[in-house]
């Protein structure tokens, strides 16, 4: 940590970031080696994940950060002032007391609220702990959970011979995702560490290895075959080289980079879509699973639940009565609308958004947003949120590059240097809790 901060500062970074670092540890606790983790495993004969006490070790990482993020609002003095702040307390108020309302026991409220709350409390305990040297102490919980997540894939084949210890994609036959208990918590949490190694490139940090380290990303996330990752990790790049470029090249250079990059990345993607990949359609029936979900919600669901949601997990109970098996919508926004209806939605889309801006206008990087592109892309094609190791990761992303560079980085040689005010600051998801709701 750094000099000058006082030692409950110290203690409070040092405890959110052990936190944080099992919550991504639990990602290959849950499941036993070796575990079918497939859907279709999920539908016939479900694996039972490890418990202690009763729950996973990531519910109970879940639980450790929200004490933690709870016990610094508590002893610190919030920015009472701040919009953000605002509708996040309103936005964990009203889905608390809704999840509470119409979960049937602790469990379910623990996991289903609590991965939707906790990014939003982080982002705002973040904020309290912000000051001299909040980004190195992120950027390197980043560079740390980067090279385990790779890490454990590298011992998996080097254990069992295959880059995956469990299987999901059955039809492949080969998978990238090592001992985690899903593919899509792997490519997340390494699509949102890609964009901190690019940070460390762009100030001449350690480039080779940040550099080696990126292409080893890039290379997992595509094997994983984890399309929606793809896109949106493919799509932020290009925002990342937008935002760094503009200023230093024309527009239209710009763009037309921009362009091609594009290019590449649909081409990789409908490559992938007629490959080894089982599917009847890019969307992997998400359009036809969306329009489902939401007409069926809005006719069947009293006002009440209109208004607040039929509970965490409700999602899942809907489409188990539309497609005869437990999934999620594959779509953040529907998952929190039917759970914890249209005001939670609002309330939780508005603290993200202000949340989001407000950072942006401090942080000074524009590989902001970066960050928000693969937090909107994924939550729009996927659920984050369903793997809280992914949704935390983003939030830890965004502030490790939150502190500007120096300000000769920024500008050009012909250009006098600027001042940088620096203010401190088609596949599933299951729940693998006993006794939950279990999503595809």
């Amino acid at each position: 940590m750094t000099e000058g901060q006082p030692a409950s500062g110290r203690w409070a970074r040092f405890s959110v970031v052990a936190a944080t670092v099992l919550l991504i540890v639990s990602q290959v606790l849950i499941f036993s080696p070796g575990t079918d983790v497939s859907p279709y495993a999920f539908t016939t004969n479900p694996p039972l994940p490890r418990t202690y006490g009763g729950a996973t070790v990531q519910v109970w990482a879940i639980l450790l950060l929200l004490a933690l993020c709870g016990a610094r609002f508590v002893f610190s003095s919030p920015r009472s002032a701040s919009s953000a702040y605002g509708w996040t307390v309103a936005a964990v108020v009203t889905v608390s007391a809704a999840g509470a309302v119409t979960s049937d026991n602790f469990p379910v409220f623990a996991e289903g609220v609590g991965k939707l709350v906790l990014p939003l409390l982080l982002f705002l305990c973040f904020t309290s702990l912000a000051g001299p040297g909040i980004d190195r102490t992120l950027t390197k919980l980043v560079i740390v959970v980067n090279l385990f997540t790779v890490g454990q894939a590298v011992l998996a084949r080097a254990l069992t011979g295959q880059f995956a210890a469990n299987r999901y994609y059955i039809e492949l036959p080969q998978e990238y995702f090592g001992y985690f208990y899903h593919p899509f918590a792997f490519a997340g949490i390494l699509g949102a560490c890609s964009i901190v190694l690019i940070n460390e490139i762009r100030q001449r940090r350690h480039r080779f290895l940040m550099t080696l380290l990126v292409t080893t990303n890039v290379f997992f996330i595509f094997q994983s075959q984890v399309r929606t990752y793809i896109l949106a990790t493919a799509i932020s790049f290009i925002i990342s080289l937008i935002g760094l470029t503009v200023g230093r090249r024309s527009a239209k250079a710009t763009f037309l980079i921009a362009g091609v990059l594009s290019l590449v990345a649909l081409s990789i993607g409908s490559g992938l879509v007629a490959g080894s990949r089982n599917t009847s359609d890019a969307s992997s029936g998400r359009l036809d699973r969306w329009a489902l979900d939401v007409s069926y919600t809005w006719d069947t669901a009293s006002v009440g639940q209109l208004l607040f949601g039929g509970g965490p997990g409700y999602i899942s109970e809907i489409n188990s009565r539309l497609f005869g098996v437990q999934i999620n919508s594959l779509n953040a926004l529907i998952d929190v609308f039917v759970d914890f209806g249209l005001i939670g939605l609002m309330l939780v889309v508005a603290a993200w958004a202000t949340l989001l801006r407000e950072h942006y206008l401090r942080a000074g990087n524009p590989l902001v947003l970066a960050v928000v592109t693969l937090l909107s892309v994924s939550a729009l094609v996927t659920s984050p949120i369903e793997f809280p190791a992914v949704a935390v990761m983003l939030v830890v992303a965004a502030w490790a590059i939150s502190r500007p560079p120096a300000a000769e980085d920024l500008s050009r040689p012909d250009e006098p240097v600027r001042s940088h005010a620096h203010v401190a600051g088609g596949s599933g998801h299951y729940r693998p809790q006993p006794g939950l709701r279990r999503h595809t």
